[in-house]
């Protein structure tokens, strides 16, 4: 055996680390300079998961956890954040799905989208910043690594029908293309069904992923706009009926088949639309009420103050805290 070829493997894979770190602390530094943190449930409140319910649950996934216990789903976001805090496998799909259950034919209804750029570095970040993200401005910039997260969260949530699901499909594609000219590392393996890291969670090297506000919320036609398209509203909660529903997008996939239409007994979209949002209302009242509390108890960084412009800013815990154990009264 040539011992010193695995020498030279180890102090090659070594240097790699320890540039990745020094990668990552600088972007961290230059974002924390130039724009505000934004604590792990304020992001995931202006995702939509505000809504999550029984019938609407946040689907994860734990990449390093045995086969068959990967999936995991979650009623409440705090549980979610308590239970990633530690692991450097959690994602997340920023999405609602019917049975919660994570496929894109399944896709329910969403109010962001997410684009994957991989290897980018501290002087690739800071040319991304310095022209204005190339005209497709952010609302959130998730440093998750080697990599960063554009998250660009829309001004109403969107119930996906097929021609929905399409037109979306065709704006996260070409917002992809458009990071690809500028030479990033576009994920084009993406599409609205897929799972990203926990903000709050390790890194594969062990840091934390962290989320900046860059920009404000998008209106979907404007997105739409910014790439090239005219958006077509097909959202199923602006029909009047499910009969509207079905003549404009059609009958639906079944979700046991794969094909043909939906079984009379499969509620259509508008009915499960409506039933979401009367279920919003019977527990919206206690919702902000127990937030605050979680946040109390498990010490994630919140808001205490503003900027001289009005923007919330992050009040960053001590080096020390961490989120502990939940205990239910």
């Amino acid at each position: 055996m040539n011992f010193t070829k695995v020498r030279r493997s180890k102090a090659r894979k070594m240097s790699t680390r320890d540039r990745q770190l020094r990668d990552w602390q600088q972007k961290s530094d230059y974002l924390s300079n130039h724009y505000i943190g934004v604590a792990p449930l304020t992001f995931y409140v202006s995702l939509g998961f505000a809504d999550v319910s029984d019938e609407f649950s946040l689907c994860t996934m734990n990449a390093k956890a045995p086969a068959g216990q990967r999936m995991k789903k979650y009623c409440d976001i705090i549980d979610m954040l308590a239970d990633s805090y530690g692991r450097d496998d959690a994602y997340v799909y920023p999405a609602f799905y019917l049975n919660s259950y994570p496929k894109e034919i399944l896709l329910h209804s969403l109010r962001c989208l997410y684009l994957d750029l991989d290897y980018v570095t501290a002087a690739s970040l800071r040319r991304l910043c310095e022209h204005d993200f190339y005209g497709h401005r952010p609302t959130f910039l998730v440093n998750s690594g080697n990599g960063v997260h554009l998250v660009y969260v829309l001004s109403d949530s969107l119930t996906t029908c097929r021609e929905t699901k399409e037109q979306l499909s065709t704006i996260h594609r070409k917002l992809l293309q458009a990071f690809a000219k500028h030479r990033f590392k576009a994920d084009m393996n993406t599409g609205l069904s897929h799972a990203y890291r926990v903000v709050s969670s390790k890194t594969k090297l062990g840091q934390r992923c962290t989320a900046y506000r860059i920009g404000g919320t998008h209106d979907i036609a404007d997105l739409a706009a910014s790439v090239g398209m005219v958006w077509n509203d097909t959202n199923p909660s602006y029909y009047k009926s499910e009969q509207t529903y079905e003549k404009k997008c059609g009958p639906q996939k079944s979700a046991k088949s794969g094909i043909g239409t939906v079984p009379s007994k499969s509620p259509c979209p508008v009915r499960l639309h409506a039933a979401r949002h009367r279920g919003k209302d019977r527990r919206g009242a206690s919702l902000h009420v127990a937030f605050r509390a979680d946040l109390c108890r498990l010490q994630v960084p919140c808001f205490h103050e503003k900027s001289p412009t009005g923007c919330p800013v992050l009040s960053k815990p001590p080096a020390s805290a961490a989120l502990r154990g939940r205990t239910r009264p």
